[in-house]
């Protein structure tokens, strides 16, 4: 192949245009053109599957996206399951709901099984809001000894029904026929959860 300083170096004074043969001209530049086609044919499918991997790897980037998306939606239906499994167990837990009108007759059952005498009840204050509503009783009781009035009191904290003591207080009493005991003032709360 020539370079610069050889073409410098040429005399056109020898040049005869006669002498160029023009078929082998014509070949070569054929052949030439053969081989820059085929360059170019190969540059072409070069870039065609450049633009289809590059278009293959766009969608697949977005398949992935949209899977790790569906991914996450499973998750979550999965944990609201979970979620409503243990908000279903955690209400089945719920102590029984117990009807004003039956508070003082379960009370009265409870102390009478456990020899127990409710001298006065009084509902005190009602409480509600949006998830539970709850009434406080105020109860005057008295029994023959300390026993009997911690066994009443488990008994209704022991309650299957929504009954709780609060708060209470008493000591040794004597009642009015001259007997001597235990009286308390026990303070109960009936709940009642909004369902």
């Amino acid at each position: 192949m020539a370079n610069l300083s050889d073409l410098m170096k040429f005399d056109f004074k020898d040049f005869d245009l006669k002498k160029i043969d023009i078929n082998r001209l014509i070949r070569s530049f054929f052949d030439r053109l053969e081989s820059a086609a085929i360059t170019i044919i190969v540059i072409f499918l070069l870039a065609g599957l450049f633009y289809i991997f590059n278009q293959y790897r766009g969608k697949m980037s977005d398949y992935q996206e949209q899977t790790k998306l569906l991914q996450e939606k499973i998750q979550a239906i999965a944990d609201l399951q979970d979620s409503k499994k243990k908000l279903e167990k955690f209400v089945s837990d719920l102590p029984q709901e117990l009807p004003e009108s039956n508070v003082i007759k379960q009370l009265v059952a409870y102390s009478t099984q456990n020899n127990v005498v409710i001298i006065s009840y009084l509902p005190m204050e009602v409480v509600d809001n949006a998830y539970v509503s709850m009434t406080k009783y105020r109860l005057v009781v008295w029994t023959t000894n300390y026993k009997n009035m911690v066994r009443y009191i488990r008994t209704i904290e022991s309650s299957p029904f929504g009954l709780r003591v609060d708060e209470w207080s008493g000591g040794k009493t004597s009642n009015k026929l001259g007997g001597s005991g235990v009286g308390a003032n026990i303070d109960i709360i009936s709940l009642k959860t909004k369902k």
